[in-house]
């Protein structure tokens, strides 16, 4: 699916860095080297957010599954030796080591099989993470689209392409994902569909919990705005 988007993946997805300034301080604050802090990045698609991060100095290894995603992630590699791209089931994230911190963004964890998987991986995170890591992902609340049985994202349209999103439950445990993508220039339109597993908030508290994680926060995304992204992504905050 996603090897239709990866050439515009970072103009349809633009880099937030509020995220990787936040991080930056963190550290700063305990006088802590980012040197010296290895950071996984989970679903890392083009690479925008790891090598963002590499740029504060940051020891970055980003994964992914999408080899047109990857590439495009490893082009941005210029010399350093500080971040690095490889193509990995985040089920097996426990052959690279240890880490400071985890992140799985873009809705990345509901792309796994079954509350098993999700399960597994939590605790593979929990595994890898050194003393006081800390587990940044987010997903969407899956308990609301659940209830409506539908959600569409707003469109997103420049000169170049119009891009659509779109939910719908049809059956237990089963939600599809799908796009539709136009190119203007070629006047073509590419669609594709997956099917998510809707983890809600409630299976992904408990799961954290079993996993091992004691200090758990969460807070969606500005919900008084109401935007469908605002009012259903949820951010987790989980350390060791």
């Amino acid at each position: 699916m996603y090897d239709i988007i990866a050439k515009n993946y970072s103009e349809i997805f633009p880099l937030d860095n509020g995220f990787s300034e936040s991080i930056y301080k963190y550290y700063q604050e305990k006088n802590i080297k980012p040197q010296n802090i290895r950071i996984l990045d989970v679903g890392c698609a083009v690479g925008d957010l790891s090598s963002k991060l590499s740029g504060y100095g940051f020891d970055i290894v980003g994964i992914d599954l999408s080899e047109s995603m990857l590439a495009i992630a490893k082009s941005k590699i210029c010399g350093q030796s500080n971040l690095k791209f490889e193509k990995l089931n985040m089920l097996d994230i426990q052959k690279l080591g240890k880490f400071d911190i985890v992140i799985c963004f873009g809705n990345t964890v509901p792309h796994l099989k079954n509350k098993k998987e999700i399960e597994d991986f939590f605790i593979s995170v929990y595994n890898i993470l050194n003393a006081d890591g800390i587990f940044y992902f987010e997903a969407l609340n899956y308990g609301e689209i659940l209830n409506e049985k539908t959600a569409y994202f707003p469109v997103i349209e420049t000169e170049n392409f119009i891009f659509n999103r779109s939910y719908n439950y049809h059956k237990k445990n089963i939600v599809s994902f799908e796009i539709k993508f136009k190119d203007k220039k070629l006047n073509k339109t590419y669609s594709d569909l997956i099917n998510l597993f809707p983890i809600t908030k409630e299976m992904i508290l408990n799961l954290l919990k079993r996993a091992g994680f004691s200090k758990i926060k969460y807070i969606a995304n500005n919900i008084e705005k109401k935007t469908f992204m605002e009012e259903f992504n949820i951010n987790y905050e989980a350390i060791k």
